[in-house]
């Protein structure tokens, strides 16, 4: 109905198939002569967890380039798409949670048979007004504070949100509504917590006569292993470079506070020497304390391979008067 207010014209509807394994065909149909005509780009009915690093940029990319059907050569276009997600109890990632604003919607009277043809009835016969009106909206907008909202696209909230909002009041309730939205559908910061427990379940697993309470030690896994824990966990994720990259994130955006990026390879950072994770929940530097490399051993499992003993501890030097 959005789009049809907008120029009469229905949105591109794409799935999450066509995201994932038709983008360059879905980039063709988008720069076409007929996906130009359009302003909405609808992606309906999304269920389970709904994660998508293609749309992610698609959505806050400034124009969209590829090769039309049909066409000869690079087609590009302004992206001035409106990229709208429908569903009912979805969960997203939090790179598209921040990227969204979140729109609740009351039920419809179901008896109300004739409710959808009075809408569409009614965006006919006062189209122009309603342009009227919003553009009058927008151009008397308010200027509220908007200080700590946690909010990404605060020019759009401030230049959009704010006029259609009756008083400082209501803009507050709508923006609290919204991000309460975006924070239970977040599936990132769960995600992080079970993969947390992971770890620690598989290194208790792993306790030996050298130490046999390792969740609590400073451990450097291998990515191999890594993989191996966590290709079940992430599913439909079996790249050894991806699973590793999904953990770093969650370190990066403070998720994992026990996995830490440095260092990038161990016990040596040359060229050549094995890359991993550093699980690290003491609180002290790791070259401070003594570090347990876990790894493959000649049975194809997990084990400890080594331990980095710490460096002995220098007596306290005696002040002299």
């Amino acid at each position: 109905m959005v789009a049809e207010l907008y120029d009469r014209t229905s949105p591109i509807e794409i799935s999450e198939h066509d995201l994932n394994y038709n983008y360059s065909r879905l980039i063709g149909r988008l720069v076409s002569a007929t996906g130009r005509r359009s302003r909405v780009c609808l992606v309906d009915n999304i269920v389970g967890e709904f994660s998508n690093p293609q749309l992610s940029s698609l959505i806050t990319a400034t124009h969209i380039s590829g090769q039309a059907p049909y066409g000869v050569g690079e087609e590009k276009r302004v992206n001035n798409l409106t990229y709208c997600l429908t569903a009912n109890s979805a969960s997203v990632d939090r790179d598209m949670a921040s990227r969204c604003l979140y729109i609740i919607l009351g039920r419809r009277n179901e008896k109300d048979l004739a409710w959808e043809d009075r809408v569409r009835g009614f965006i006919t016969e006062n189209r122009l007004n309603l342009f009227a009106d919003i553009l009058f909206l927008i151009k008397n907008s308010p200027d509220w504070k908007m200080d700590n909202m946690g909010i990404r696209a605060l020019k759009f909230v401030h230049d959009v949100v704010q006029p259609m909002c009756r008083d400082e009041e209501e803009f507050k309730s709508v923006i609290a509504v919204s991000q309460n939205a975006k924070i239970s559908s977040d599936i990132e910061e769960d995600t992080a917590i079970s993969a947390n427990e992971v770890i620690a379940n598989k290194l208790d697993g792993l306790g030996t006569g050298i130490q046999r309470n390792l969740p609590e030690c400073c451990c450097y896994i291998y990515s191999d292993v890594i993989t191996e824990w966590f290709t079940e966990f992430f599913e439909g994720i079996r790249s050894k470079a991806k699973i590793m990259q999904r953990i770093r994130n969650f370190s990066k955006g403070g998720l994992m506070e026990n996995v830490k990026l440095e260092p990038i390879r161990y016990p040596t950072n040359k060229p050549g020497a094995l890359r991993g994770i550093l699980w690290n929940p003491t609180g002290v530097h790791f070259s401070q304390v003594t570090v347990y490399v876990i790894g493959v051993g000649r049975d194809g499992k997990a084990c400890v391979l080594s331990h980095v003993k710490a460096p002995p501890q220098q007596p306290p030097m005696e002040q002299v008067f």
